[in-house]
């Protein structure tokens, strides 16, 4: 009998790969997120000021989004691309499944 329980702390726990994807696709959003955003604001010579204001938030905030302190959550990333005249998607996309892949691998 305590040969299954040990034999069940080894398993792996799809727990941990959900919890590693999510800190990926994280690290990847601020990663990838804010240089885009930055560099598209500044292509169209807007300042903080006006995208924020644009966008409903604080100069700070775009900022933050910039800066890839912060993950701008769903409401946000549509009102950036809005204001930027992208697709979201040019802005936001989805990693790949190879970066997925090599994120549980680690």
């Amino acid at each position: 009998m305590s040969e299954n329980r040990s034999m069940a702390k080894t398993a792996p726990d799809p727990t941990d790969r959900v919890i590693l994807i999510r800190r990926f696709v994280e690290t990847e959003r601020r990663r990838v997120w804010g240089p885009r955003c930055r560099a598209r604001r500044k292509e169209l010579g807007l300042s903080l000021e006006v995208v924020a204001g644009m966008c409903g938030v604080s100069p700070q905030t775009i900022h933050k989004v910039e800066t890839g302190e912060i993950t701008p959550r769903e409401h946000l990333r549509y009102a950036l691309a809005l204001a930027l005249m992208v697709e979201p998607d040019a802005l936001f996309p989805a990693p790949s499944a190879a970066d997925l892949r090599s994120a549980i691998a680690a």
